[in-house]
């Protein structure tokens, strides 16, 4: 409805690592990782590094999942 949704986009894997039902499934890897990596500062900046601020864009971000 129009009142509660302003557009609505194409974004492949844009809820990863959630699922998005009947799309793809929940990546339990990649939050079974994320746990160890959260607990530890220096872990957390290289993960950091790597996967937010060491993607140009989301496409980038998702061809580094190998999917």
């Amino acid at each position: 409805p129009a009142h509660a949704v302003d557009a609505v986009v194409l974004c492949p894997r844009g809820a990863h690592p959630s699922f998005a039902q009947g799309y793809y499934d929940r990546d339990n890897a990649f939050y079974r990782s994320w746990s160890a990596i959260s607990k530890d500062p220096v872990r957390l900046r290289e993960w950091l590094a790597e996967w937010v601020y060491g993607t140009a864009d989301h496409a980038e971000y998702v061809a580094r999942l190998g999917e």
